[in-house]
C-alpha cells in the first residue's frame, strides 16, 4: 500500500480516549495513511489495551518515546516525525476524534500546491454528547492573519494542520520547553515561515473538553507555558540592532527556565504575556517580515 500521509499521536495514560481516536481513524474515507501511536511511559495496563486494540492492523504503529529522548507530548511528535513515511504529516491528540473526510479533504487540497492545509474544529464535553462549541477560537481565517493571531481572536488546535514533511528539513517544530501552548507557537512559526498555507473554514474534527485535558485547567502552570511560549517567540525576532530589545529578551527567557517557581503568580503573568505581545508585534511590523501566504478554500 502507498503512504501519502502519516499521523501522529502522542500518547500517556489514555488508552479508552485513544481507541476512539483510533476507530475514528480507521473510519476514514482515505486510506493511504499510516498511523504512529508514540507512547511517552504509560502504565503496562495503559499499554497493553492500545496494543492489543491495534493487533493486526499493520497500518498502526505503536513504539515508546526513547529513553534518550526528554518526557513530554513535544518529544513524541518529534521522535514520530522521524519514523514518517508518509510525504504528508498529521500531528493529532490521543483525544481527539476524525470526521469521516477529514483526512481525503485536507489531502484534495494540498495537493493543489499548498504546503499546508488548516481546518477548524468543534469543541465537546468528555464523551462527545454535549456540543459546546462551533469553533475553536473566534476565527478560523481573516484578511488580517498575523495581527488577529498575535490578539488572540484567531487559533488552531495542534490536528487542525496536514503538512508537507519537506517543510521540517529547515524548521524543527514542538520546542521542548513548553507543555501546553505549543501550538501557538508552531503556528506562529508557520506564519512566518514564507510557505504557502490553505485555510478550509469547515469543521473537520471533534475535540474534547475534559478535566484531564490541558486546556482545561488552566492554572499558574498553564499560564506560565503561554508567557514561555510567546517569549520564545519574541526571541526567535529580536535583534541587537532593533531598540536592544535581543538583551532584554534573552535574560528573561533564561531566567523562566530556570527559575519557573518566581513568575508563578497569575496577575504578573497575564500582564507579561500582554506586553510581550506588542513587542513582538512592533518588532514583526519594523522588520517588515516576509508572511507566509494564507488564502481560504471555499
Amino acid at each position: 500500500m502507498v503512504i501519502e500521509t502519516t499521523i501522529i499521536i502522542p500518547h500517556y495514560q489514555r488508552a479508552k480516549l485513544l481507541i476512539d481516536t483510533i476507530e475514528s481513524i480507521k473510519l476514514q474515507n482515505y486510506n493511504k495513511w499510516e498511523c504512529i501511536i508514540v507512547d511517552d511511559g504509560s502504565d503496562e495496563a495503559n499499554v497493553k489495551a492500545i496494543i492489543g486494540y491495534i493487533s493486526g492492523d499493520s497500518r498502526f504503529t505503536f513504539v515508546s518515546r526513547p529513553d534518550e529522548e526528554i518526557k513530554g507530548a513535544n518529544s513524541c511528535r518529534r521522535y514520530g516525525l522521524t519514523l514518517a513515511k508518509g510525504d504528508f504529516i498529521k500531528w493529532f491528540d490521543s483525544d481527539d476524534i476524525m470526521e469521516q473526510d477529514f483526512l481525503s479533504t485536507q489531502v484534495k487540497f494540498i495537493k493543489d500546491g499548498f504546503d499546508g492545509i488548516l481546518c477548524n474544529c468543534k469543541v465537546y464535553n468528555d464523551n462527545l454528547t454535549v456540543l459546546k462549541s462551533e469553533s475553536w477560537r473566534e476565527l478560523n481565517y481573516s484578511n488580517n492573519i498575523l495581527g488577529d493571531y498575535l490578539s488572540e481572536k484567531l487559533a488552531w488546535q495542534t490536528g487542525s494542520g496536514l503538512w508537507r514533511k519537506s517543510i521540517f528539513k529547515s524548521y524543527e517544530p514542538f520546542s521542548y520547553d513548553l507543555n501546553n501552548a505549543q501550538e501557538w507557537l508552531f503556528h506562529f512559526d508557520i506564519l512566518t515561515l514564507g510557505i504557502k498555507v490553505g485555510v478550509i473554514d469547515k469543521a473537520l474534527y471533534k475535540i474534547r473538553s475534559h478535566k484531564s485535558s490541558i486546556s482545561y485547567n488552566r492554572n499558574l502552570k498553564y499560564n506560565y507555558h503561554r508567557l514561555l511560549s510567546r517569549l520564545i517567540a519574541l526571541e526567535k525576532f529580536s535583534e541587537a540592532d532593533i531598540s536592544g530589545k535581543k538583551f532584554l529578551t534573552l535574560p528573561i527567557v533564561k531566567d523562566l527556565k530556570r527559575n519557573r517557581g518566581k513568575y508563578l503568580f497569575f496577575g504578573a503573568l497575564k500582564t507579561l504575556q500582554t506586553l510581550i505581545t506588542y513587542s513582538l508585534r512592533s518588532i514583526l511590523i519594523k522588520k517588515k517580515l516576509r508572511q507566509s501566504d494564507f488564502s481560504l478554500i471555499r
